[in-house]
């Protein structure tokens, strides 16, 4: 087979011969009932609010569960270093202040012994030379750095001064959620 050709053995002749007719009898009157009994669009997930609105790139927030998404959108590892599952809640966001640029990501853990184990993990394999505020200057340049408080967990995956990097470490709302809804 000549490079860039497809190679049609690799679809099933059920699909490969579908025509627009029959996807159009089939999967269209589908999509629209379930586009006319979605009365709301989703809920926006709760640890958003956590997030501080100053310099937030609302754009760049990324939801997920799976390193495998974390890894799609910010590379941090082949292992599930931090123990992301369909339990934990997490997101990346970007953030923008004066010239200099962050990305963070926030994990929620159903039990504060797998945030203290993830972060454990993460130091290790990322931060081991943090001094005693948890930052640290990477290869590229960028500062990093994490932070916990019971179920939560902060990284600053890369920040271009240590000043947002700080800043992001100390504005991000780590309280517990007993005490955020006192």
């Amino acid at each position: 087979m000549a490079k860039g050709e497809l190679a049609s053995t690799t679809v099933p002749p059920r699909i490969r011969n579908w025509s627009t007719a029959n996807r159009s009898t089939s999967v269209m009157p589908w999509g629209a009932t379930r586009t006319s009994t979605s009365t709301s669009p989703g809920t926006r997930p709760k640890i958003i609010g956590r997030l501080p609105a100053e310099g937030l790139q609302a754009a760049s927030i990324r939801y997920l569960h799976h390193h495998v998404i974390l890894n799609y959108h910010y590379y941090l590892s082949d292992e599930n270093l931090l123990n992301l599952s369909p339990e934990t809640e997490a997101l990346l966001a970007g953030y923008q202040q004066k010239s200099a640029e962050a990305l963070i990501l926030l994990v929620s853990y159903p039990e504060a012994t797998a945030t203290s184990n993830a972060f454990a993990n993460f130091n290790r394999h990322y931060l081991e030379q943090g001094g005693k505020n948890g930052l640290v200057v990477l290869e590229n340049n960028k500062w990093s750095g994490s932070k916990i408080s019971g179920r939560l967990l902060l990284i600053i995956l890369e920040a271009d001064r240590r000043q947002l990097a700080e800043i992001l470490l100390k504005t991000v709302d780590l309280a517990d959620e007993e005490r955020r809804l006192k």
